[in-house]
């Protein structure tokens, strides 16, 4: 699925590992003056008014990743995720339904790690090959 994003647009990949874009819009700081306190520079939504067309452009990129994401999955998964709110939030919700939570993942390393410490060769075996 990855290859099939990464062919077909990389800004939808890329919607899909950063998240959704947000558009903002930066409310400028106040210095002190007098006995005022300082007021940090931080970012605010911008409203969808406010957007320009670059903004409208990366934020379709966002809905269509996540179009495209619903349509690849069969309708009983689709039901578990059907509360998600962007493709981000698919892919990593359908990454844990598929690849199980925490604790899978540790289980089916130390799996691996014990199968990789056990590992040694038959008594008629060779690990590389005799001339």
């Amino acid at each position: 699925m990855i290859n099939f994003y990464e062919g077909l647009d990389l800004e939808l990949y890329e919607s899909i590992l950063n998240g959704p874009f947000v558009p903002t819009t930066l409310i400028p700081g106040i210095p002190v003056v007098g006995d005022t306190v300082e007021v940090p520079a931080r970012r605010v939504p911008k409203l969808c008014r406010d957007w320009d067309d670059e903004d409208k452009k990366i934020v379709e990129v966002d809905q269509k990743a996540k179009r495209l994401l619903i349509m690849a999955l069969p309708i009983e998964i689709f039901e578990s995720l059907d509360a998600c709110e962007s493709a981000k939030d698919l892919w990593d919700q359908l990454a844990n339904q598929l690849e199980g939570g925490i604790k899978m993942k540790k289980k089916r390393l130390a799996q691996c790690l014990n199968e990789y410490n056990s590992f040694q060769a038959l008594p008629d075996e060779y690990l590389v090959q005799k001339m």
